[in-house]
């Protein structure tokens, strides 16, 4: 099973001239993870990978930012600690 989640930062590269679309909030992405969850225990999977950590250029991290400061990682730990 695959997620993708769009979003689109581009400020590393271009400073002051950046644009950022980001279409998934920190809520959007808790609902999205809950049901990767359970879909876990549905096909008997041991791991969920998150691609990727740090690529801020892409518009792919999951670490704070200055718009939704921690809630992204305090999503994903309370969608763990509560599994």
């Amino acid at each position: 099973m695959h997620l993708k989640l769009k979003t689109v930062i581009n400020s590393p590269r271009y400073n002051n001239k950046a644009n950022v679309f980001s279409f998934v909030t920190p809520e959007e992405f808790g609902n999205y993870l809950k049901q990767m969850l359970s879909k876990m225990d549905e096909f008997d999977a041991e791991y969920l990978f998150i691609n990727a950590w740090n690529e801020w250029a892409e518009g792919a991290y999951l670490e704070p930012d200055t718009k939704y400061r921690f809630d992204y990682l305090r999503v994903l730990l309370n969608s763990i600690e509560n599994e």
